[in-house]
């Protein structure tokens, strides 16, 4: 890896996985509204059943996310509740004025 940075293989092998699971989300998603008013056969409904995993795949990876989000936000926060108690008042408003000019 020259540059720290990803070869181009890594970044399409990644946004060929992410593009996988949004097409399994909105799969599992389309799935669950087409078939929620299915003929169920009883007890052993193999329409049932995979209403049942996509509903379990729905909560986790929206979970994961949900998750994920949470803390990326609580971090964000930290980290600006952290500069504006314990840095210089001035400093912190001129970094705000370099900002504004830039």
């Amino acid at each position: 890896m020259r540059g720290g940075s990803f070869p181009k293989c890594f970044k399409l092998i990644a946004a060929i996985l992410c593009g996988l699971v949004v097409f399994a989300v909105l799969f599992s998603a389309v799935f669950i509204a087409r078939e929620a008013d299915h003929d169920c056969s009883g007890e052993d409904c193999p329409v049932c059943a995979c209403l049942q995993m996509c509903e379990q795949f729905l909560q986790r990876t929206l979970g994961l996310a949900s998750g994920a989000f949470a803390a990326i936000g609580a971090a964000a926060f930290a980290a600006a509740a952290f500069i504006f108690v314990f840095a210089d008042p001035q400093r912190v408003f001129m970094l705000r004025a370099v900002r504004l000019l830039c």
